[in-house]
């Protein structure tokens, strides 16, 4: 197996598919795989992720209180509103990984959008939903010869959920304005879980 990420929840992932032996030396092809978050979670999860406490103090001190499922930020952290500011644009996340693009550079429209659904429809064997793995353990089991199917088994990490205080403090429709701000995103994402269906049912 080989494993690509990139942080902020685009994870692209190929296996060596063919055999239910995952040590097998010699696979039968080569399966690209992706798991795509929904893009409002997924930037805000980046926040969290960015600037978490990760000091040995605020973790025992969180284990001792029992709201270790609690994100917190550290004390040097940017405001959610400082954040959103300093990472405009916040659209073609996506977009732009799929298409090879810098984080800035480059024109990014509605024919980006299209291209990048081209990328994600014809390179990619396995589309997977980070909201909805363990519906699609039956496909992945098909596609890759896992005896396997219980997909939620291999999501050994648990997400503490985002402090939601920290964002409503920016604006109470935090979730609903990060979405307006990112329709290229939602556009593909839209896209990707279409495309998910249709071939975890076919």
């Amino acid at each position: 197996m080989h494993l690509v990420y990139k942080q902020g929840s685009l994870v692209t992932v190929s296996f060596r598919a063919g055999s239910a032996n995952l040590l097998a030396p010699y696979p039968n092809k080569l399966v690209y795989a992706i798991v795509v978050r929904e893009p409002t979670r997924r930037f805000v999860s980046y926040y969290f992720w960015k600037w978490r406490r990760k000091d040995l103090m605020s973790i025992a001190t969180k284990r001792m209180m029992g709201n270790s499922d609690v994100a917190e930020v550290s004390a040097d952290a940017p405001s959610f509103k400082q954040f959103v500011e300093r990472e405009q644009p916040l659209d073609a996340y996506y977009v732009r990984r799929l298409l090879g693009m810098g984080e800035r550079g480059g024109t990014v429209d509605d024919k980006a959008l299209e291209r990048a659904k081209a990328v994600l429809s014809r390179t990619f064997s396995l589309i997977l939903l980070t909201e909805r793995l363990g519906d699609f353990g039956p496909l992945v089991q098909r596609t890759l010869g896992w005896t396997a199917s219980d997909f939620d088994a291999f999501r050994a990490k648990k997400n503490p959920a985002p402090d939601t205080r920290l964002l409503e403090a920016w604006r109470p429709d935090w979730s609903e304005e990060i979405g307006r701000r990112m329709p290229l995103d939602r556009g593909f994402y839209a896209y990707a879980a279409e495309l998910a269906e249709a071939r975890m049912k076919g």
